[in-house]
């Protein structure tokens, strides 16, 4: 009010404009990201290595966290998603990150598929596109208000030829580009224990170009490679702390 009224605007403006402020600022922050089978990484960043970004409303999704009862999300069920679904829809974040499981859509992975039971195949190919087509759901709703989503999967997923995904891909405001995480500190250890570059191609779809510029750094090719085998690939899980800081910067 001393403010208002110093700037020589009259008290009843200045009584209407600052009740205008109070409402605002008593309203609840809105999320800036959430994080969708992330195992909440980028939270961890955010509020420790990366915590000079002040990046508020942070909230992830996974196996790894907890919901408001205690128990880990769990997509698999109905329920789990029908809640996921009804916090985006309520809170609108600004950014939804999602990178579901992958495993079922790896070329590597496929080399397998002849070798094992059909059933539980079926079962596995079922799970994962349950999964894919959840968070596309969500994109979806992202995309009609107007706010964004990032996307991730490796650049050889079959997903990427999923229909669902194909149509997701065709909207005008979404584009992909592809990346090489070497170049955003991605490292995973060689076999004496040193730790190495791991290039692990990354393919993104997202509805903001300037996040798809971001993430389209390629190998310069001044460095060497360790592929992610023998049980590599679950600890490159996790996005190095310089990739995180291109999402949130």
């Amino acid at each position: 009010m001393d403010v208002l009224q110093t700037l020589r605007v009259g008290p009843t403006e200045a009584n209407r404009f600052s009740a205008k402020i109070m409402r605002v600022s008593a309203q609840p922050l809105n999320p800036t990201f959430v994080e969708m089978y992330g195992c909440g990484n980028i939270v961890n960043a955010a509020n420790h290595v990366l915590r000079n970004l002040n990046v508020d409303g942070l909230n992830a999704f996974d196996l790894r966290t907890a919901k408001p009862s205690g128990e880990a999300w769990d997509f698999s069920r109905r329920s789990d998603r029908k809640m996921a679904l009804q916090y985006v829809q309520e809170k609108k974040p600004t950014w939804i990150i999602g990178s579901p499981p992958c495993t079922a859509f790896s070329r590597l992975q496929g080399l397998n598929f002849p070798k094992m039971d059909p059933l539980q195949l079926e079962q596995m190919l079922k799970e994962a596109k349950r999964h894919l087509h959840f968070v596309i759901s969500l994109y979806q709703i992202q995309l009609a208000h107007k706010r964004h989503f990032l996307h991730e999967h490796p650049v050889g997923a079959t997903s990427w030829k999923d229909q669902y995904m194909e149509r997701l891909l065709s909207h005008p405001k979404v584009g992909t580009t592809v990346s090489d995480q070497c170049m955003y500190g991605l490292k995973t250890t060689d076999s004496n224990g040193n730790l190495i570059e791991a290039q692990k191609p990354t393919k993104w779809a997202s509805s903001s170009p300037h996040m798809l510029k971001r993430l389209s750094t390629r190998c310069d090719k001044s460095h060497s490679h360790q592929h992610l085998v023998g049980g590599r690939a679950a600890a490159a899980s996790y996005d190095p702390a310089k990739l995180i800081s291109h999402f949130c910067s």
